[in-house]
């Protein structure tokens, strides 16, 4: 695992507890909010352009 990864790994699992599973459940949710507001995001739980914009910075294509 490339050190690009691992980060995207690390930065994941400071804001989803437990292992994703595709659904977009209240975990989730909290997640992404906690995300938007760390990156001075409005905090609406919406994953618009945004906010893909933001993850695209956060985590390399390459890891997903």
């Amino acid at each position: 695992m490339s050190s690009a990864c691992k980060n995207a790994e690390s930065f994941s699992s400071g804001f989803l507890t437990g292992k994703a599973d595709g659904i977009f459940g209240p975990k989730t949710e909290k997640a992404v909010k906690n995300y938007q507001l760390k990156r001075g995001l409005v905090a609406d739980t919406i994953v618009g352009p945004k906010t893909w914009s933001k993850l695209t910075e956060d985590i390399p294509e390459s890891c997903c």
